[in-house]
């Protein structure tokens, strides 16, 4: 799992860090066949790639706003 933070992009965006979470959580989903990611989630919410979109309160220990989980697949 990666975990994304994105204070940078947060403090250019006008302070909101769950509206930026969900920016980065977008463009993961958005490039998830090409960098090969899993799952991404954001909040309490969770999308997997071939799922039926987001699925919210599936994590339950939600992430820190401003904060973006993407599973990767194992290294060989």
């Amino acid at each position: 799992m990666v975990l994304l933070e994105t204070g940078g992009l947060t403090a250019r965006s006008g302070g909101d860090a769950a509206r930026s979470g969900w920016a980065v959580a977008q463009w993961a989903v958005a490039a998830a066949e090409a960098l090969d990611v899993a799952t991404v989630e954001v909040g309490d919410a969770r999308w997997s790639r071939g799922g039926d979109g987001w699925q919210a309160g599936a994590r339950p220990d939600a992430l820190a706003p401003g904060t973006v989980a993407l599973t990767l697949p194992s290294a060989p």
